[in-house]
């Protein structure tokens, strides 16, 4: 399979003050734009991967492709200061079930110090 993508390229300057709005707009784009946004992170994964001699499967590209989506979604609605709308991947709800199942005290530590938006306590009791 071959991908051949329209080139896209916007400059953007990024500092402490309109961070958040870049990374506001970049959602924004992404959400509008999701089926190409997705196609192009899947050309750019195969890109890297060429360059590594490495492979990954199509449907693990997807996944990468999707995870990564997901996760510039969610960081913006947790820089916003928003919990509600936050989607999470079934990997990750099944990752920080054991966990917390695992050690509960564990899991809130390992939440509140990830980088990664995490699945609350509520959500994971559902």
């Amino acid at each position: 399979m071959e991908l051949r993508l329209k080139q896209q390229e916007e400059e953007v300057n990024i500092n402490d003050d309109n961070f958040l709005n870049a990374m506001e707009s970049l959602e924004s784009f992404l959400s509008k734009n999701s089926e190409d946004s997705k196609k192009r992170l899947i050309e750019a994964i195969i890109n890297a991967e060429a360059k590594k001699s490495y492979s990954l499967d199509s449907s693990k590209r997807e996944q990468l492709a999707d995870k990564i989506l997901t996760a510039v979604h969610n960081n913006v609605k947790k820089l916003e200061g928003r919990q509600n709308g936050v989607r999470f991947q079934p990997e990750l709800i099944r990752a920080g079930m054991a966990l917390w199942l695992d050690a509960g005290s564990a899991y809130d530590t390992y939440r509140e110090h990830s980088l990664e938006v995490l699945p609350s306590v509520d959500t994971l009791q559902r």
